[in-house]
């Protein structure tokens, strides 16, 4: 059986409408033996299994099929790792895809280095917008491995962006937290805390896509799964206060600012809350809770958490602010 080079663990959750086109997508011409896709079906009730089943039975040394009870995204990348072979493991949601030519070039690249991280560029497709953004990682030299001990700040350390190499990974006994949304910032943070040297490669490869209904990303089911976030945000705060003196300027700034992004993420959950007395008092003793590093990195990047800041009792008039800039209308949640 030939070495795998990349295992892809897929989080496969009632996506039946989406799941064929991500697994097309990875049914490389040039690498399809390199490749091991597991995908992890977290207790669907729908077709999945059945779509899922089918490239399991055509491309039987590629593809691998497991069910597990429901747990939440973060359990099929635990559950994932006690599977995976491959020298290096990368995470795709069940209805992202990767782009199939860029896919095969990339493990032709993976098959030439040999590092902690690899860093890749992606693609955000908003569907209900019909839109198409192109963010890029800054920072980086391209196709250069590089110890991130002489790196300072990177933009765009994301979930979609990270490829890992699976031994430094597992070696470390990481595990990301279950049952809840936002776990790919732990993934993010786990990631980057343990990676000495790493690879920027600068093509696209993920296509995340966003716009769908029900979606985590949308504004009803952030309001709704908010204290997820907030307490995701607070654990990794509090991890970062006790782990950043071992850590280099790298992984300190690029966490700094994922986590920062997190509370500021957090912060205008608050804002859109339309009965404000309501939450007051909890937005402000959660903030009171964040690191002192981190809550002045987010002050820098955002005014409008820096006015906050400056005085808590703006906080009413920032969201009313907040909510007219987004057009969200004043009804009680």
């Amino acid at each position: 059986m030939t070495n795998k080079v990349l295992s892809i663990s897929i989080a496969a959750y009632n996506v039946e409408n989406y799941i064929k086109e991500t697994l097309m997508s990875l049914v490389v011409k040039k690498n399809l033996d390199k490749l091991e896709i597991l995908i992890i079906d977290d207790g669907s009730t729908d077709g999945t299994a059945k779509a899922a089943q089918k490239f399991v039975e055509k491309y039987p040394r590629s593809f691998f099929y497991f069910y597990k009870p429901n747990a939440g995204h973060g359990s099929t990348i635990n559950f994932a790792f006690t599977k995976a072979t491959g020298k290096y493991f990368k995470v795709l949601d069940g209805d992202d895809r990767l782009l199939t030519d860029s896919l095969d070039n990339f493990i032709d690249f993976l098959c030439t280095v040999d590092c902690d991280l690899v860093l890749s560029e992606q693609i955000i497709i908003d569907v209900s917008k019909n839109i198409r953004t192109y963010p890029k990682i800054k920072g980086l030299e391209p196709l250069k491995i590089q110890s991130t001990q002489n790196l300072s700040a990177v933009s765009g350390c994301l979930l979609p962006n990270i490829t890992v190499r699976t031994d430094n990974y597992r070696v470390k006994k990481f595990t990301v937290s279950e049952r809840c949304f936002y776990d790919d910032l732990e993934w993010n943070y786990n990631c980057i805390s343990s990676a000495k040297n790493l690879v920027y490669w600068n093509r696209e490869l993920y296509v995340y896509i966003v716009g769908r209904l029900g979606q985590s990303v949308s504004l009803t089911s952030r309001q709704k799964n908010y204290k997820m976030l907030q307490n995701i945000t607070t654990k990794l705060s509090s991890k970062f206060s006790n782990e950043s003196n071992s850590m280099n300027l790298f992984q300190k700034e690029c966490i700094k600012d994922m986590i920062a992004d997190a509370l500021y993420g957090t912060y205008v959950i608050y804002l859109s809350f339309t009965d404000t007395r309501n939450y007051e008092a909890e937005l402000g003793n959660f903030v009171d809770n964040i690191d002192v590093n981190i809550k002045k990195y987010c002050r820098d990047k955002y005014i409008l958490f820096s006015a906050y800041c400056f005085s808590k009792r703006w906080y009413k008039m920032l969201a009313l602010y907040y909510r007219w800039k987004k057009g969200i209308k004043n009804e009680k949640n």
